[in-house]
């Protein structure tokens, strides 16, 4: 079949491409509780396994309480445990762990103030624990469609098509001309 090629013009040497089961997840925005002016912002990509509360929090400001002087502490589970202490506050990222960075942009008066706190959530939205479920029995089910829902896919060897209705406590799913109704 000869070497692969991505738009036919580009060769694709031996160890130019690699596939990873892994997509990286995501951070929310961080919510702060404290009086200090300063704005902590987040960055990178999560690459952690299963979903994570990170609390970053501000353990002294007895040099200072500005950026390069403050220093601050980080959890992973919330503030139970504490993964680092002492750590110098930084307008450049300042690593935190699996892929995930934070800095400190000044604010109008005092960046800091001991026991200012930050709270934000680190999540994997996909991955082997957010896409099985190993309950045969399990049942999904939506919480009060009105109307009617219609669902429709080709194959090559047939055409079905599924119209399911819900109403109150009742439901009734057409599928190829059989009707079935739950609920009644």
């Amino acid at each position: 079949m000869g070497r692969p090629r991505i738009l036919y013009h580009s060769l694709v040497q031996s160890g130019q491409l690699g596939a990873s089961p892994i997509k990286t997840g995501l951070a929310t925005a961080a919510l702060k509780d404290g009086a200090g002016s300063a704005e902590m912002q987040i960055a990178g990509a999560y690459t952690g396994q299963t979903d994570k509360e990170f609390c970053v929090e501000i353990d002294s400001v007895h040099n200072g309480a500005g950026i390069g002087q403050a220093t601050f502490r980080w959890s992973d589970d919330g503030g139970e445990t504490w993964q680092a202490i002492g750590r110098v506050t930084s307008s450049s990222p300042v690593l935190l762990g699996d892929g995930l960075y934070v800095y400190w942009i000044e604010g109008e008066d005092d960046d800091f103030v001991s026991g200012d706190a930050w709270y934000f959530k680190a999540l994997v939205p996909f991955g082997p624990n957010k896409a099985a479920v190993w309950d045969r029995d399990e049942r999904f089910r939506s919480g009060g469609v009105a109307g009617s829902i219609r669902l429709t896919w080709d194959s090559e060897v047939n055409i079905a098509k599924t119209r399911i209705t819900e109403s109150g406590d009742t439901r009734t799913t057409e599928n190829d001309g059989t009707r079935i109704t739950e609920g009644e």
